[in-house]
């Protein structure tokens, strides 16, 4: 609240309840204004130079409508990388993971992510479900390793989800 009154491009909106992590990304996606959308989870850090390398990478890759940053470097070209989505679904099962970040290391085109209807708001695989919709359909740009920076704690969602994890088709 305090910035938002030395800035005025700050807005700040509260929900009466907790919405959970995808519906309240889908809430804020709603108040977005600008080309993209860029989460940051509370428990991560984003390094002062990460947006721009984002930024600048999506707009010199146009086609591209997910950027993500990995956690594990791919040292066979130099980043950022297009990958077409026959060689993202290949490179996703069969190499090394494109679509194995969060939202927090990822940088999407609202037009894209409004088109596709956002999140699903399953809990623990909504982003990967999401990505996965994505690669699908457009080209995916992989930027270079480690541009944000994941805390790790025992009550993070992914923590909790994982000891609960069940498969239901």
């Amino acid at each position: 609240e305090s910035y938002s009154l030395m800035d005025k491009r700050i807005r700040v909106y509260r929900n009466s309840e907790n919405r959970g992590d995808y519906n309240n990304r889908n809430r804020a996606a709603k108040y977005a204004l600008g080309k993209y959308l860029k989460y940051l989870d509370a428990d991560d850090k984003i390094y002062k130079y990460s947006l721009q390398i984002m930024f600048e990478a999506m707009e010199k890759n146009e086609s591209a409508a997910l950027g993500i940053s990995h956690c594990k470097i791919d040292d066979r070209e130099p980043y950022p990388i297009l990958s077409f989505p026959k060689e993202t679904f290949h490179s996703e099962y069969m190499d090394i993971s494109i679509l194995g970040s969060g939202p927090s290391a990822s940088i999407i085109r609202r037009s894209v992510f409004e088109n596709l209807g956002g999140f699903s708001g399953r809990r623990f695989l909504g982003d990967q479900e999401l990505w996965l919709r994505v690669a699908r359909i457009y080209p995916v740009l992989m930027l270079q390793p480690s541009l944000i920076w994941y805390r790790t704690h025992p009550d993070q969602e992914i923590v909790k989800e994982s000891k609960n994890f069940q498969i239901r088709i």
